[in-house]
């Protein structure tokens, strides 16, 4: 196991052959820039941000796998191998501080409670459990790879949390050693002086990491222990809905400690309301009203709050906001039949009034899928998201026509169209428009290059075929571009929009 902090014990990692085809260049797992080209070689897709994802399940001789990702590179009929998992387990020890302690401290490493996560940045490899409350144990079961991060997060502010990458290619025992840590100290007060007790504060590494949160004392302090290194420290405030979240510097802790202080302006609230109505003026009941802050007065750049209030029975909503400059939407959710309503940015110095807001029905979309040639395509999954507000997404299929009906938000909308498994010439493809006047849109699938390739599972040194196995080729944004399953040789073939 390969880690940047000298904290692990006892490793003694086989170094093995990595699956062919696999390789990660930096923490989204993107593969180098390289061509994925069809059976014929005259097409090419862009693969240099394109995963290969597969879902295995169970072998045919019941051994079970775990999923796994790679990167696709070049060839028609890339093979995968999946090996077996390897069990990784240990214990998690450390000394646990009093608080306000100094941070050079003396006393005896026990075991952690804490969370374990092992994940591949940009991969479905994402494993996490506990360790035990009393003997700090763990374990876990993993596909064998590299470029691993494992983080170990304690459940008590009193130890330090580490993250770290790690190399993980057999099944062995380590122990985690957290030490002591150093300390994060300060206060979290008003600009008047006046302490704010019992707001919340954790620590961010340069990984992305978070660590347990802290409550302050009646004297507005608080403490915190980390690793040494990079971090970022971070305060939600109270448990009143009502206090922005506020983001210090990033600051290198050095190992004698570091004072990060946080002064909140005084809340001097102000009263944000208005009247949610249908078409005709009916009041509309638990209807949701967002509102994100985009300046805050008396706060700096990185202060940030977001508030969601519901309407009452009479279509009335109302809420307290910090002073400054705020985006307001309108809602939908899930089975609300009317389109969300973008109120935009709106200052506010004082109480405001927003009026009455009518929100339109969701209106009839008439549409036709067809393929480049202008022919009509049946049986077309069709996926509508609205783009912003809640997301709300409602599907159907085309008929026999490439016809298709939708109730949907007067709003731009993303169109995810699928074909069906016969149809290789054309690909998954993603379409951003708004209807017409008249609810009318027409959506032309893109063409698709046809890309393949072999699932193999390593039984004690044999690839063998998989069949069964679940298929998928995301980017790095996490967008599905294809999904299909392999069949009983273990093969797969998908179409892949090469203008993605």
């Amino acid at each position: 196991m390969r880690s940047a902090l000298p904290l692990l014990a006892g490793i003694g990692c086989a170094l093995v052959a990595c699956s062919p085809g696999y390789s990660v260049d930096d923490d989204r797992g993107v593969g180098s820039e390289t061509g994925l080209y069809d059976g014929d070689g005259d097409a090419e897709v862009r693969s240099d941000a394109l995963v290969l994802n597969v879902f295995p399940g169970t072998t045919d001789a019941g051994t079970p796998l775990l999923p796994r990702s790679f990167t696709l590179q070049a060839g028609a009929n890339s093979e995968v191998l999946l090996s077996p998992s390897i069990d990784w387990s240990g214990v998690v020890t450390g000394v646990q501080t009093a608080p306000w302690a100094a941070p050079e401290l003396p006393g005896a490493s026990g075991p952690i409670s804490a969370s374990v996560r092992v994940w591949k940045p940009g991969t479905v490899q994402d494993r996490h459990t506990s360790t035990n409350e009393t003997t700090g144990q763990f374990a876990l079961t993993l596909v064998p790879d590299n470029d691993y991060r494992v983080a170990i997060v304690p459940d008590s502010v009193d130890a330090p949390f580490l993250s770290m990458p790690a190399d993980l290619f057999a099944t062995e025992s380590t122990n985690i050693e957290l030490g002591s840590g150093t300390a994060v100290y300060g206060s979290v007060r008003f600009s008047t002086g006046a302490a704010i007790a019992s707001a919340s504060v954790y620590a961010v590494d340069d990984s992305g990491v978070a660590g347990p949160p802290a409550l302050t004392d009646a004297q507005g302090n608080y403490q915190l222990r980390v690793t040494e290194g990079r971090h970022r420290v971070v305060s939600i405030g109270r448990d009143n809905g009502r206090d922005p979240t506020v983001r210090s510097a990033w600051v290198d802790v050095p190992s004698y400690g570091a004072a990060v202080d946080f002064t909140y302006a005084p809340l001097s609230l102000v009263t944000v309301g208005g009247r949610i109505v249908n078409e005709f003026g009916d009041a509309t009941e638990n209807v949701t009203v967002r509102l994100r802050s985009v300046a805050l007065d008396g706060f700096n750049a990185d202060a940030t709050h977001q508030q969601e209030v519901r309407t009452n029975a009479q279509g009335i909503f109302d809420t307290r906001v910090v002073p400054g400059v705020w985006e307001v939407d309108v809602l939908g959710e899930q089975g609300q039949a009317f389109s969300p309503v973008a109120l935009g940015e709106l200052e506010v110095a004082d109480t405001l009034d927003v009026g009455t807001v009518y929100l339109p029905a969701l209106r009839s979309v008439q549409g036709r899928v067809t393929d480049p040639s202008g022919l009509a395509v049946p049986d077309v999954s069709v996926r509508a998201t609205e783009i912003g507000f809640a997301a709300r997404t409602w599907t159907t299929s085309t008929d026999t026509m490439g016809l298709f009906d939708m109730q949907l938000p007067d709003v731009p909308m993303e169109f995810v169209l699928v074909p069906p498994a016969t149809r290789l010439d054309v690909a998954l493809t993603r379409v951003g428009a708004e209807p017409g006047p008249q609810g009318n849109i027409a959506l032309t699938l893109a063409s698709g290059v046809t890309v393949g390739g072999t699932v193999l599972w390593d039984d004690s040194g044999r690839g063998r075929p998989l069949a069964g196995a679940v298929v998928e080729i995301r980017d790095v944004d996490d967008r599905l571009w294809a999904v299909g399953a392999t069949d009983g040789e273990g093969r797969w073939s998908l179409a892949v929009d090469p203008e993605r």
